[in-house]
């Protein structure tokens, strides 16, 4: 059993919490 897919949504969500704590400008940036 690969828990990639269980680390892959693990990774995401703490990437948008993280993502959500920065300033929404910095995504308008990009």
């Amino acid at each position: 059993h690969r828990p990639s897919l269980a680390q892959g949504c693990q990774f995401l969500a703490s990437r948008n919490i993280v993502h959500r704590d920065l300033k929404p400008a910095n995504v308008f940036l990009k």
